[in-house]
């Protein structure tokens, strides 16, 4: 995973400015970091199970001045089932519970909603009050595309106006053309 993150301090106030605020305001508050986990993945046609643990490398590639110099996620634990319910529409609900350095846990809860496997819309909610709209187009056994917008449904709402995730799958070495169970 490649992941930036980028703090605006421009459109926050602070009664009592403070040096650290004060370098904010005039240093690099962008950072992008390289994570890369390993894992095992358990999945069928109506079912998947995962679990991941310890970064086996984090590299800053693009460091700032905030202190983000560690990995954020010590592991993810991850589960879903698969609905027909008819033969266009299939519900896919699933769950992902992310173990944070400090041992705490965050809980993401999605359902999508998959028209003939090709297109698909979802909602997902995270317990850090924040709120996923999602769209998903798979073009054939190989290729697929997804977008996702977040907004913060709580008090972060102020100083956030959302973000904003592209994805393009490519699925290899796919050369008996088995059945994919996107997720």
């Amino acid at each position: 995973m490649i992941e930036n993150r980028k703090l605006d301090v421009s459109e926050v106030t602070v009664r009592d400015p403070d040096e650290f605020y004060n370098h904010l305001l005039n240093g690099s508050t962008s950072q992008t970091d390289l994570n890369l986990r390993g894992g095992v993945l358990l999945y069928g046609a109506t079912y998947y199970v995962g679990l991941t643990y310890l970064p086996l490398a984090y590299t800053p590639l693009e460091t700032s001045d905030l202190d983000m110099t560690r990995a954020f996620y010590r592991a993810s634990l991850q589960a879903g089932v698969s609905f027909l319910l008819n033969a266009d529409v299939t519900l896919k609900p699933s769950i992902l519970a992310l173990l944070q350095m400090n041992d705490k846990v965050t809980v993401d809860y999605h359902v999508k909603a998959y028209f003939r496997q090709n297109i698909w819309l979802g909602l997902s909610y995270r317990d850090t009050q924040s709120g996923i709209a999602l769209l998903g187009w798979n073009f054939n056994d190989r290729l697929s595309a997804s977008y996702a917008y977040e907004m913060s449904l709580g008090e972060f709402r102020q100083f956030n106006d959302g973000s904003h995730e592209l994805v393009l799958s490519v699925r290899l070495n796919n050369v008996r053309n088995y059945s994919q169970y996107t997720w």
